[in-house]
């Protein structure tokens, strides 16, 4: 993104180094080949123009890096996404009453020799750009002295007890202020809620995962500490410990050693298309729900349909026999309905249903709604959600009029009263059930 078009701009920059002759060198040897001298030059000037604690009067303006580096407002503006991209620069933008638009930079320490070695992102583009002659003669020139090999030593070293002498009955009962202190120092109870049971744990390979990803320095209790949102990941979209930890990695920036689950996710949503995935546990339904003597032929058809398949593939499959695609955002909701709601598959696929008859695509306050709506009522699953629709579709409209799935204003585009909405349409309840039928009745679904 082109920042810089005015060489009168004014910024700050904050946290100047003092600079040793070695940092100067792993920036000349290793930075250099990354982000080129232009950028090196950049980091030297803003490094150089820094102010430990700035006020409003100091600022600086473009002029004068150009004037010390001798580059032009887009050369600036490309050694500064290269700094930034390797974690030396930081880059804010601010406005005021006096000033108007200005940027702040904020400089970065220049990493060790043994951190640049150990940022596999680093040394990788390295290996690349230099190539393995010069990459090699770098190991040379840094690499650590191999340690004295033992031959079997022995632990000689003394225990607590050998050096302590603390009475038995302190040991094996600790008095009442000892156990007060461990009680008031314990750390919190994690919830419960948030953690897998063993069975769910077993069925993933966390060493593989953790191994994986420590590779590039995301250490294992960060990793396990989000047991229950990887699971969740893996089980929604269908994907091995290999394939999240691919996407994991490609969200990380240098330097990270915490997962930003936003940018997972959206990366997730990006690259994931439907996968099958073990199956949800199956909700208790009550004797009527699980009885379909009630139920026309398209209405049965139409509840097997939502309980064969992932809502992912039920809204893929449903767009490709309209001859669209399922966007990001629909993916987006889904998951949230799935993973934050903790609705069933079928209960999702319902709601899919339903929306896309009003809409080319989902929308979040209108599945919301629904969700709302279907909760309070006690609906669990795709019988129930038929037997509330023929029940608001038998009610009078005045009567019909008292569930909304809108909020007010309403917007024209959404039509979530569905008795009025179908009357406008002049579509009965049975012939919407038999166009889902003909709309779906070529997909082959899984057994």
């Amino acid at each position: 993104m082109t920042l810089f078009n005015n060489p009168k701009q004014r910024f700050y920059t904050l946290y100047p180094q003092q600079l040793t002759a070695h940092e100067i060198e792993v920036l000349t040897l290793l930075y250099q080949p990354l982000i080129g001298a232009k950028a090196v030059s950049l980091f030297l000037t803003l490094n150089q123009l820094a102010d430990k604690m700035p006020v409003r009067s100091q600022y600086k303006t473009l002029i004068q890096v150009q004037e010390q580096t001798d580059l032009s407002l887009s050369e600036i503006d490309q050694a500064r996404q290269k700094l930034e991209g390797v974690s030396l620069l930081k880059t804010y933008q601010d406005s005021n009453e006096v000033l108007g638009l200005f940027f702040v930079f904020e400089l970065n320490p220049i990493l060790s020799v043994s951190e640049f070695f150990q940022t596999f992102l680093l040394s990788s583009l390295l290996l690349e750009k230099i190539g393995e002659v010069r990459y090699q003669k770098l190991k040379e020139k840094y690499a650590q002295p191999k340690p004295v090999i033992f031959n079997q030593p022995q632990d000689i070293s003394s225990s607590f007890f050998d050096i302590f002498h603390v009475r038995e009955e302190q040991v094996l009962s600790p008095s009442p202020v000892v156990k007060e202190m461990a009680d008031e120092t314990k750390s919190p109870a994690k919830n419960k809620q948030s953690q897998l049971d063993e069975k769910q744990a077993a069925t993933i390979e966390w060493d593989f995962l953790t191994d994986f990803l420590a590779a590039y320095h995301i250490s294992e209790r960060e990793v396990m500490k989000h047991q229950k949102r990887f699971y969740d990941m893996m089980r929604f979209y269908g994907i091995s410990e290999q394939e999240l930890g691919n996407i994991i990695v490609k969200t990380l920036n240098v330097g990270d050693a915490t997962l930003n689950f936003k940018r997972i996710e959206n990366m997730l949503a990006d690259t994931y298309h439907s996968t099958a995935h073990v199956a949800k546990q199956p909700q208790v339904q009550s004797k009527s729900s699980q009885t379909q003597d009630s139920f026309s032929v398209e209405e049965k058809k139409l509840i097997a349909s939502a309980k064969k398949v992932t809502p992912l593939q039920y809204l893929e499959r449903y767009k490709n026999q309209k001859g669209g695609f399922s966007t990001f955002g629909e993916k987006q909701i889904l998951y949230r309905l799935s993973q934050n709601i903790h609705l069933s598959d079928e209960m999702i696929n319902m709601m899919i249903w339903i929306a896309l008859r009003y809409e080319p695509t989902l929308k979040q306050n209108l599945m919301d709604n629904l969700a709302n709506d279907w909760l309070q009522q006690g609906i669990t699953n795709a019988e129930q959600v038929v037997n509330y629709l023929k029940a608001r579709e038998s009610q009078s409209p005045k009567k019909a009029k008292k569930t909304q799935y809108q909020s007010k204003p309403a917007r024209k585009e959404i039509a979530t009263d569905w008795s009025k909405k179908e009357n406008q349409s002049q579509m009965p309840e049975q012939k919407e059930l038999s166009q889902l039928d003909n709309l779906l009745k070529e997909i082959d679904y899984p057994d």
